[in-house]
């Protein structure tokens, strides 16, 4: 009899143990498959240019595109429209959660570099400015995450420009004609991949001052510059990264251009005479703000006669701003980075 008590006692004890263990697992491998709302937030990215009167426009968010990759797969996705919050389904554990700003719709994206080989074309709207930004995170319920974006653009500013010509006779016949940006670069991978090799270039060589960006990097100002005197109106001009080498891309004319460094150029006339004022400009990264407090023109610069690239200039030294006669210098500053909460 005792042995009787003894089986079923020992029967019913791992009848238990084994019950329990079995449960255990079970439940583990059901929370980790079991569907997660996420509930994201991209806040408004701050922007810090001297005297910008863009700062807003360049900060709105119109979309909202929100990937979570699980390893290289898409574990899920959303898409919202003028609204900065948006609720995305996923499973539990560790995620890559991408957040795209301003993008048409992304489609065909079924692992993590279908996204980041996709390629983003440079707005002519200032409030429509791309942005990107990724965390890693183990989602489980209500788990929350702090995504940063950035603009993959960058920002060339300009904050005056001054007529210091030492001859009176020039001085008082100055007038600035215009202020661009060359060489601009019109579309990058969302990746931002160093090997990326730009396809669409806008203001070749200063001789497109009509090209789709308007006055993204062409600005007409036709304005008298007493001597001594300056022109205080900010002009601001955006470009993707370009980081090409400063003496590249020498043809004469836009065909058959290679790719050259942005140039920042100044053209003003001088005693009824055209003249071009070209500075080299330091490789320009995404979401970099390169700030020029004031352009200070000295002398005559390069004659506007058809025989001078509209950036043309003494390239041998990138260190050194290019173009004859003027004074500069090239602040380059972080554009402010948001941080966008997302909780899931």
């Amino acid at each position: 009899m005792y042995r009787n008590w003894l089986y079923l006692i020992t029967l019913v004890f791992f009848s238990f143990s084994c019950g329990k263990d079995s449960s255990v697992k079970v439940g583990a491998e059901e929370e980790k498959d079991m569907p997660v709302r996420l509930v994201v937030g991209v806040g408004t990215p701050g922007t810090r240019a001297t005297g910008s009167t863009t700062d807003g426009a360049e900060s709105k968010v119109n979309t909202l595109q929100v990937f979570v990759f699980k390893g290289d797969a898409v574990d899920g996705y959303g898409m919202a429209e003028n609204t900065k919050t948006i609720t995305v389904s996923c499973t539990s554990g560790q995620r890559d959660i991408y957040a795209v700003v301003n993008a048409p719709v992304l489609t065909g994206i079924s692992i993590k570099d279908d996204l980041l080989s996709a390629t983003s074309q440079l707005s002519s709207e200032i409030s429509n400015f791309q942005m990107m930004g990724y965390s890693t995170k183990t989602v489980e319920d209500d788990t929350s995450v702090d995504v940063v974006v950035k603009r993959l653009a960058a920002r060339v500013v300009v904050g005056g420009i001054k007529n210091s010509l030492s001859d009176p006779s020039l001085a008082e016949s100055f007038k600035l004609i215009s202020v661009s940006l060359t060489n601009v670069v019109a579309d990058v991978d969302y990746g931002r991949s160093a090997d990326y090799e730009p396809k669409e270039w806008l203001n070749r060589r200063g001789y497109e001052q009509s090209n789709p960006l308007g006055t993204l990097d062409y600005d007409l100002i036709n304005t008298d510059v007493a001597s001594g005197a300056s022109y205080a109106e900010v002009h601001t001009f955006y470009s993707y990264p370009n980081a090409k080498d400063a003496v590249v891309g020498l043809e004469e004319g836009a065909s058959g251009f290679t790719g050259r460094r942005a140039r920042l150029v100044v053209k003003a006339e001088i005693g009824g005479v055209l003249y071009n004022y070209p500075i080299l400009l330091p490789a320009l990264e995404s979401n970099k703000s390169y700030e020029i407090t004031c352009v200070d023109i000295m002398r005559v610069g390069n004659p506007d006669n058809g025989f001078h690239n509209p950036d043309d200039g003494d390239d041998v030294d990138e260190e050194v701003p290019v173009g004859s006669g003027i004074g500069v210098k090239i602040t380059i500053k972080n554009w402010e980075e948001a941080t966008t909460p997302v909780s899931f």
